[in-house]
């Protein structure tokens, strides 16, 4: 096997930022989306609709193996339309109808939800309630071997299970 290199020269200067997250479209949302990181977190914009039969929009990802437990804050949340989402999410595959697991958050009354397809192509299925709170709205989403559970919380200390599903998704 060729050994290629990319040598750099000691002290050459060189600046970037590291994302964690690879910005992708699901489908045909109805105008692109973008992830890119602010401060010490990462501004997602995106438009679309997931949860129905077939999901079309903006999905920040970094593939994980094996069990996680996730965080994160949602700190604003420009309300766009009432029933708009964010959250985190884990999907079986980037197809528009893959299975899927999320905690979501709307920017409105209707508050943080679980949201599940269990079968692909289906409509998925709403768990849980807990009202917003911006700038401190909290969604975690946990994999224990195939159990996800979804919660959500007002500072990201005590949570709210919103929903817990056994859902046989890849490792």
């Amino acid at each position: 096997q060729a050994q290629t290199s990319n040598t750099i020269l000691p002290d050459s200067p060189i600046a970037f930022t590291a994302v964690e997250y690879a910005p992708e479209d699901i489908g045909t949302p109805p105008v692109p989306g973008s992830a890119r990181p602010n401060g010490g977190g990462v501004d997602v914009r995106g438009s679309g609709e997931f949860g129905g039969t077939s999901d079309a929009f903006q999905f920040a990802w970094q593939k994980r193996s094996g069990d996680f437990d996730v965080r994160a804050r949602l700190a604003d949340f420009e309300p766009t339309d009432p029933f708009a989402k964010a959250g985190l999410m884990a999907r079986e595959t980037l197809e528009p109808g893959s299975r899927f697991v999320a905690a979501v958050a709307t920017p409105t009354m209707v508050g943080c939800f679980s949201l599940v397809r269990t079968t692909a192509g289906a409509a998925a299925s709403r768990n849980g309630f807990l009202p917003a709170n911006y700038p401190e709205t909290w969604l975690r989403l946990k994999r224990a071997g195939n159990v996800f559970t979804a919660y959500a919380s007002f500072d990201g200390q005590a949570w709210v299970q919103l929903s817990s599903t056994s859902l046989s998704l890849p490792t």
